[in-house]
């Protein structure tokens, strides 16, 4: 099979077993703009850094079980995203406990936020669009497949992606 078929492939199942893997037996329509809807609270058509923020402030009140104001990586691996993609959601953890004590505080979530803004703001003009989202979330998906960073998602990584939803 040629390898963009392939790569189509790979996207129409992933697509398609999160569908399912999500929405428990009732089959969800796929809307492709829900998380650009989520962050987008005053519906102009574009996500400024405030929203942004926000949106990633009220996650990290709710993984903060113990009420501290902090997220432990305990509490980050209880989570939806911790539970279901734990060696992610780690990856996530390291990288945005800027001090090591292993805790998530407001300071370093905002670091972490205004870090994560500005790569997807790919035009610089502090306004994310639905496109910038897509764009950079596809880019993530398909650099987490490519577990060898070669470019190109392989049968071996394609199975290793799909193995976790065929149980």
């Amino acid at each position: 099979m040629k390898k963009t078929n392939y790569i189509k492939l790979l996207w129409i199942t992933f697509i398609g077993i999160s569908l399912t893997a999500c929405s428990g037996s009732q089959p969800r329509k796929h809307n492709p703009n829900a998380m650009f809807e989520k962050f987008d609270e005053d519906r102009d058509g574009f996500v400024d850094y405030a929203e942004y923020s926000a949106v990633n402030y009220a996650r990290l009140i709710r993984a903060d079980k113990d009420e501290d104001d902090r997220v432990s990586i305990q509490e980050s691996e209880q989570t939806f995203i911790g539970k279901r993609f734990p060696n992610k959601m780690k990856q996530w953890f390291k990288s945005t406990d800027l001090d090591n004590n292993s805790f998530i505080s407001k300071l370093e979530m905002d670091e972490k936020s205004k870090k994560d803004f500005l790569k997807k703001d790919v035009n610089k003009d502090k306004l994310l669009t639905k496109v910038e989202m897509r764009d950079y979330r596809n880019a993530q998906k398909f650099n987490y497949i490519d577990a060898n960073k070669d470019g190109t998602i392989s049968k071996q990584e394609y199975l290793k992606m799909k193995a976790p939803f065929s149980k």
